[in-house]
């Protein structure tokens, strides 16, 4: 979608690039950790939209709002006034007036913005709610992980020794068989145990190695699904009046 450069004179122009680099400044105070740069960008996002339509409107009075809209548009759009402005901050100001106008919510930009605003407090609540959830996932992955691989080691020790005992207590019975006739029956039951300790050792080294990397996916596997359905359920629940409104839907403001 190509968008026209604004129709703006120089002192305007001049006076926007100077108002949205004090915003930036702001902004990149406020982000400088890792949970506030989403914040700060969101924050300048809407500080900038609000201060492009109120310069408009204080060199223009009485600009209609589809022209205000269309201006703004365009400013946003466009490299004229907006691209000095960091790459992420740009961005986030392009994604918080959006390029196409079929997605803004509401019919010019001051309804768009005042919509958007009260999308906010759910967005950063969500937000919030995805950092805490990444850091449960790393602090609880590997005890679920350890659970899992534990219970499965132990289950899988067990059974595999005892198939491995039964199986080498007839192996070793059977070629017991063969001195029988010298030993006077004695190598069947030496045979048997013989063959039945070599089997439960075997049995249930592998029994333990396989049931300790099946319980040990299981586990980690069980946590991350369970943990995907609560954070879902939370983001629903949390958000059912707010960022899962459709567009248009709450009326003429």
């Amino acid at each position: 979608m190509k968008v026209e450069e604004p129709d703006l004179s120089m002192e305007l122009m001049s006076q926007l690039q100077r108002q949205l680099s004090a915003l930036e400044a702001g902004s990149f105070k406020e982000g400088q950790s890792a949970e506030g740069v989403g914040r700060a960008q969101a924050k300048f996002a809407d500080g900038a939209a609000s201060e492009i339509v109120s310069l408009l409107r204080s060199f223009n009075p009485e600009l209609a709002e589809e022209e205000l809209s269309r201006d703004v548009h365009s400013i946003i759009h466009t490299n004229s006034v907006v691209g000095h402005l960091q790459p992420s901050n740009l961005q986030a100001l392009r994604e918080y007036v959006p390029l196409d106008r079929r997605a803004w919510l509401g019919p010019d930009i001051q309804r768009h913005l005042a919509r958007q605003r009260r999308r906010r407090p759910f967005r950063e609540a969500l937000q919030i709610f995805q950092r805490r959830r990444r850091r449960l996932v790393k602090d609880s992955e590997l005890p679920a992980t350890a659970v899992g691989a534990v219970g499965g080691c132990a289950l899988g020790s067990t059974g595999g020794g005892a198939l491995g005992m039964l199986a080498g207590s007839y192996f070793g019975a059977f070629c017991g068989l063969v001195p029988a006739l010298v030993t006077f029956g004695m190598s069947v039951p030496v045979g048997a145990v013989l063959g039945g300790a070599a089997g439960l050792v075997t049995g249930a080294a592998a029994g333990g190695t396989a049931g300790a990397l099946g319980g040990g996916f299981l586990g980690r596997t069980a946590y991350a699904q369970q943990l995907f359905r609560s954070g879902a359920d939370w983001a629903l629940r949390f958000t059912g009046k707010g960022l899962t409104q459709a567009p248009g839907t709450g009326g003429t403001h």
